[in-house]
């Protein structure tokens, strides 16, 4: 029994950090093609604003990125043959870090850049 309560902790430890690590792929994975997908669409919108509203809804509807936030440069109105660089970003933070306080809370990134057509 003494042996089980040494164990223990390090067990859940390996189990709730490998759910955190999944978790963090996962999310780094949707943030990732949401935007790709944003600028694929924004590749055809030319002589339209580059503007992050319609980009934050369309990030911000899928699973987990409702905090994700989102940039598109340069602003204004696309004209063929310029490029556009959209930019989220998500706050992340690891459920096992209320066992353990020094795990500091990630942000998670993507970018992508297209020419318009």
């Amino acid at each position: 029994m003494v042996e089980f309560a040494f164990v223990l902790p390090i067990f859940l430890v390996l189990v709730f950090g490998t759910l955190d690590l999944g978790r963090a792929v996962f999310l780094q994975s949707q943030l990732t093609l949401t935007v790709q997908e944003a600028t694929r669409k924004a590749r055809v919108m030319a002589g339209s604003a580059c503007s992050a509203a319609p980009i934050q809804q369309r990030v911000t509807a899928r699973p987990g990125l409702g905090a994700a936030t989102v940039a598109c440069s340069p602003g204004g109105t696309l004209s063929s043959g310029s490029s556009t660089t959209m930019t989220a970003t998500l706050p992340f933070q690891m459920a096992a870090a209320g066992l353990f306080p020094g795990i500091a809370a990630m942000t998670l990134s993507a970018t992508a850049r297209v020419e318009v057509e």
